[in-house]
């Protein structure tokens, strides 16, 4: 029987090691070394939402510009900060605190988006779908056009994904994300690097992913230092004085 290997992996940068130490070496973080299960390489991982297609070099004269139309929200502030409106092939995530409200607003977004005849497949890994469904009446809006689930296991949201073929994939949230196959916590690094190698990795076609991820003041979202080096766009949801909630793009 082959021995089971560990290693020790920081939720904030992503160092790997072999032994567990207080402070990581490589972001100077305090107890953020968790320990994970190592899992035999497979090989390059086949994208669940698009075929793989090998890359080819070609002349910049060959290379086709389209003009890219941005999706907008309906949502003034959320657009503002999103530049206009959600640009294709983009990965955004809204944090903030618990409570602050994140997950309304990527519901509203994503009925608004629906009722404009764009598809989107709204994931619910916090909440059920009749709860999904209080929270949209909550609003004012039926959302007819939406299509949510709940779903915690990735391969099954990517399976679907693949059969609906959304135009917009909202994720609410990543921390409830969880691969049965990697022995990590949902929401480690390790199970962040597997969601992007799936979702992002080739960005063909063009999806665009909407993320929520919570942002306690005492503490900070796993793997933030690792995820903003794939981020389009990290917008904080804060509430700050006679303001109920405000933007904060990073």
């Amino acid at each position: 029987m082959a021995k089971t290997k560990t290693k020790f992996v920081c939720q904030n940068c992503g160092y790997t090691t072999a032994k567990w130490m207080g402070r990581c070496p490589e972001c100077g973080t305090w107890d953020s070394l968790a320990e994970e299960l190592e899992t035999p390489a497979s090989g390059p991982q086949q994208s669940f939402l698009m075929p793989k297609e090998a890359p080819k070099p070609k002349t910049l004269d060959k290379v086709m510009l389209t003009e890219v139309e941005r999706l907008k929200t309906g949502i003034n502030e959320f657009d503002r900060v999103l530049g206009g409106g959600l640009v294709p092939g983009s990965l955004v995530l809204l944090g903030g605190d618990p409570g602050i409200g994140k997950s309304t607003m990527l519901l509203d977004a994503g009925i608004r988006f629906s009722a404009g005849g764009i598809k989107v497949l709204y994931v619910s890994g916090e909440e059920s779908e009749a709860q999904t469904a209080m929270r949209a009446r909550r609003l004012g809006k039926p959302g007819t056009a939406l299509l949510v689930m709940t779903a915690t296991d990735l391969d099954a949201v990517l399976l679907q994904a693949k059969e609906v073929q959304p135009q917009i994939l909202v994720i609410d949230s990543i921390q409830t994300m969880y691969n049965p196959e990697l022995q990590t916590a949902a929401g480690s690094v390790g199970q962040a690097n597997v969601l992007l190698s799936c979702c992002v990795l080739p960005k063909q076609p063009a999806l665009p992913l909407l993320l929520s991820g919570t942002l306690p003041r005492t503490a900070i979202l796993p793997g933030r230092a690792f995820w903003n080096i794939w981020l389009t766009l990290c917008c904080s949801l804060k509430a700050t004085g006679h303001i109920p909630s405000a933007f904060c793009a990073r």
